[in-house]
């Protein structure tokens, strides 16, 4: 699992977050790109079972917010730019955040920090 987890880390989210930075306004996409806590949170309440209190659910709320108002369309020279590399980084986001149950479960296994690390890489 930590191989795996490591494999979709660092090769398929980090590519996809460099593709869309290559496409897009840095930035736009490293923040969308940045929303992985948003993403850990939602899969750690709703996979894990942890519970969230309305800071938390606040909090998430206002990552979402600003992931629209950020990815909003603006006109250069009369076309519409279409942002291209926020899909790519909301994905790589995705990825990370929903990576997070398989670092704890490793973890909580009894796995050490520095072998799950070492075997990610």
């Amino acid at each position: 699992m930590a191989f795996v987890s490591g494999f979709l880390s660092y090769y398929v989210a980090l590519s996809l977050f460099i593709y869309g930075l290559d496409q897009g306004a840095t930035h736009k996409v490293w923040p969308v790109g940045n929303t992985s806590p948003l993403w850990a949170t939602v899969s750690a309440i709703l996979i894990l079972g942890e519970r969230a209190n309305i800071f938390v659910l606040l909090s998430a709320g206002v990552v979402v917010v600003g992931i629209f108002f950020l990815s909003g369309r603006e006109k250069k020279n009369g076309n519409v730019d279409r942002n291209g590399g926020i899909p790519f980084a909301f994905l790589a986001a995705l990825i990370w955040g929903v990576l997070i149950v398989s670092n704890k479960y490793c973890l909580n296994l009894g796995m050490s920090p520095f072998s799950y690390l070492t075997t990610q890489i």
